[in-house]
């Protein structure tokens, strides 16, 4: 996390928008991690997107290429 990044959580604490920058950053793994789980379950069942209707509907959303994407697997 850079500087900048720690300071507006920092802010959002502070705010009272979070309960503290633990709390924080453990909802976010959180929900990083449903979504990680949610991802694969798609891919088994229906296998990856393959590159050209990804960046179809990349350019279609004006999402740049490569925002948002999954991370890679482990092998």
């Amino acid at each position: 996390m850079d500087a900048e990044q720690a300071e507006q959580l920092r802010r959002v604490v502070a705010a009272g928008e979070a309960p503290s920058v633990s709390a924080y950053v453990a909802a976010a793994v959180r929900e990083r991690l449903a979504r990680d789980k949610a991802l694969a379950a798609l891919d088994e069942l229906w296998g990856e997107l393959p590159a050209e209707p990804l960046a179809w509907a990349q350019d279609r959303l004006g999402v740049a290429a490569g925002q948002g994407e999954r991370p890679a697997r482990a092998s």
